[in-house]
């Protein structure tokens, strides 16, 4: 029993992580710390002094956690640093593999894992070569060290970290694409909780959600969570079914420094699930984007554009911006399931980027109903809002559009509606092209 350690546990930290997030004051470790039972990376070995490798240290408690239901498993403030990099297969680049895994955990049901005022950092600093290509694009059998990957586990609670994955000080062949690996990740997980957490500067993701698996992560609850200076994606959703991300912030992707750059498409939520059924025992929906910002991402700041494997998704009272980087994406934003709604949310977008209406790619049968509703557009160009390319069901209702630009128009075409929006002067009747509407244009207001 010397590892079980019945606490009240009250951490007192005065904590800042990066950017504008904080997390101060005196933070109970959890709503109810006295009642719930725990045990400390500490006996296992972890020592949080940003130099010591953790790595056997963090796999024998993440053993143990998974083994008592219940439970919490606490790391006290400090840095858990993992001096390790995988090498998962044997090549020519690579060498021989290594047998190092990410942190796992699996079966992991029912636990909280709480790091208010502690870091995991990775190894970053190695290279990775190739070991297989195509003759355009390569593999590298090289990777960092996720710290937290879960595995068929149901219930579970993260809360409290910053993640560091250290992609500044990494180096990979020019052909070398993106590795598997996050500052979390999820695989077949259920009616979990992933709050406070900051992840950045990952070789990948920031967050990884329900990925590689044919069975579906399930009602994911993700709150204050900051993603930024990721290499491809802060937040990658692939295959999940109930999901809130709420109060939250994407930045930065693809802006990591160093070397390594970025891997596409950079940006900084990506809903991308592959599979559908059959193949995938359910299909993808029920997800809610509420409070959340996605700023300065290399690619698109948000995007959803598969609707043949992907229901409904909804993003509401958010903010979407990037700034006037020529080496930014032009889809600024792209909300395209089977059923979209949009709702509620500024956009600030510079010339040359736009907010597309449907899907860029040749899906648009797949699409049922897309929604933009109550948001508000404010346009360096006319051209800021881009029409789907080809026709599809998208109301367009009760938005307010405005523009710096005196020139050129705003133009809606092969869509469903364009009804009760106010248009900024000067943005003139004049100003709005139709072209292909199958239902109204009524109730707009022009120059106010």
């Amino acid at each position: 029993m010397k590892h079980f350690i019945l606490a009240l546990l009250v951490v007192s930290i005065d904590a800042q992580v990066s950017g504008s997030l904080k997390l101060s004051g005196t933070i109970k470790v959890s709503k109810d710390a006295a009642a719930i039972p725990t045990i400390s990376v500490l006996s296992y070995g972890a020592v949080g002094d940003g130099t010591t490798d953790n790595y056997v240290a963090l796999q024998a408690a993440a053993a143990a956690i998974c083994a008592l239901p219940g439970y919490r498993l606490l790391f006290p403030p400090g840095d858990y640093f993992i001096n390790r990099k995988r090498i998962d297969a044997t090549g020519p680049g690579s060498g021989p593999a290594n047998g190092i895994t990410n942190i796992r955990y699996d079966n992991c049901d029912n636990v909280t894992i709480s790091g208010y005022g502690a870091t995991v950092s990775v190894l970053g600093a190695f290279n990775r070569p190739v070991d297989e290509t195509d003759g355009v694009n390569s593999l590298s059998y090289t990777n960092a060290v996720a710290p937290f990957e879960f595995r068929y586990s149901t219930g579970f609670r993260l809360e409290g970290f910053t993640l560091n994955g250290n992609v500044q000080d990494m180096t990979r062949s020019a052909t070398v694409t993106e590795g598997n690996t996050a500052g979390v990740m999820t695989q077949d997980c259920h009616d979990y909780y992933i709050v406070d957490v900051e992840s950045h500067h990952n070789e990948t993701d920031g967050f990884t959600i329900g990925g590689n698996s044919l069975v579906v992560d399930t009602n994911m609850t993700m709150t204050r969570v900051y993603a930024h200076h990721n290499s491809r994606q802060g937040l990658s959703v692939i295959h999940l079914v109930t999901g809130l991300v709420s109060d939250s912030r994407f930045e930065d992707t693809g802006y990591s420094s160093g070397s390594y750059g970025y891997s596409p498409p950079g940006a900084g939520v990506d809903v991308e699930p592959f599979r559908k059924p059959p193949e995938e025992n359910a299909l993808s929906t029920g997800l809610v984007f509420d409070g959340v910002t996605c700023r300065n991402n290399r690619g698109q700041q948000f995007i959803n554009s598969w609707p043949e494997f992907q229901d409904t998704v909804v993003f509401q009272n958010g903010s979407i911006s990037a700034p006037d980087r020529s080496d930014n994406e032009a889809a600024l934003f792209i909300n395209a399931s089977k059923n979209a709604t949009t709702t509620g949310t500024l956009f600030t977008v510079r010339s040359g980027n736009a907010v597309s209406l449907s899907t860029i790619m040749v899906m648009e049968s797949f699409i049922t109903s897309i929604t933009f509703s109550g948001n508000t557009f404010a346009l360096s160009a006319r051209t800021g809002i881009y029409p789907p390319e080809r026709t599809s069901p998208v109301a367009f209702t009760a938005n307010t559009v405005s523009s710096v630009s005196s020139s050129g128009s705003v133009v809606f075409a092969r869509m469903n509606s364009v009804t009760n929006n106010i248009f900024i002067d000067p943005i003139g009747s004049g100003n709005v092209t139709f072209t292909s509407i199958s239902g109204a244009t009524t109730g707009n207001l022009y120059n106010q």
